[in-house]
């Protein structure tokens, strides 16, 4: 194995600790699930190098690390190509709303619609407040604000093609209050479809799922 692809294996695999459980990873976790034929000190420096590109962050307090904005784009690019959808076929029962509801249970998302009539249809809140950050009520309420900018502006000016899928991050999203948020917007024809989240999710699976709702189902 090459050094680059070991290191976007630790990457990885921190990430998809860091999904599960909501707290910063370090070298001693990752050995014991994932790699015992390596040293802690190996994996440790391999997380260095994954701090000095700004893919991760030393929390401070802490010996983990967790993604940042830039990161989190990363751990998308290299694996939106690998996802096998087993599942989509099975997904095919569903109306659309039945599967934006799906999608927003299964991922802990919140869901706006906005049909070619211009109405809007919104669900998932018992999904998204599942999320361990919402314990911080300053978060709940900075999720709220955003959600109002987000209908009273966004959804009439996507700045996204027919049939694309963008994926926007933390400061990448020009709104108050969303540092701490992602948005996953697709749009084909008149209809528009966002998924909000905070930024710990599966980016990868999400993307390939959405994707396939904007070119067969919106």
């Amino acid at each position: 194995m090459t050094t680059e692809a070991l290191k976007n294996l630790i990457f990885n695999r921190l990430i998809n600790l860091y999904i599960k459980k909501a707290i910063p990873i370090g070298s001693k976790i990752l050995r014991r699930k994932y790699f015992k034929n390596l040293a802690e000190s190996t994996i440790r420096l391999y997380l260095n190098k994954l701090v000095e590109e700004r893919y991760l962050i030393t929390v401070k307090k802490s010996v983990g690390r967790v993604p940042t904005d830039k990161g989190w784009k990363y751990y998308l690019e290299i694996n939106k190509n690998k996802v096998k959808l087993q599942e989509w076929q099975d997904l095919q029962r569903y109306n659309n709303y039945e599967l934006f509801d799906y999608v927003a249970d299964k991922f802990n998302l919140y869901y706006i619609v906005m049909e070619r009539d211009k109405k809007l249809i919104e669900g998932g809140l018992e999904y998204t407040l599942r999320n361990i950050e919402y314990e911080n009520r300053e978060l709940v309420l900075k999720f709220a604000r955003l959600l109002k900018e987000i209908k009273k502006g966004l959804m009439n000016n996507l700045a996204v093609r027919d049939n694309e899928v963008k994926i926007l991050i933390g400061e990448e999203i020009k709104f108050r209050n969303a540092e701490e948020f992602s948005l996953i917007i697709g749009k084909k024809g008149l209809n528009r479809l966002i998924f909000v989240n905070v930024k710990r999710m599966n980016y990868p699976l999400i993307y390939s799922i959405f994707n396939k709702i904007i070119k067969e189902r919106l």
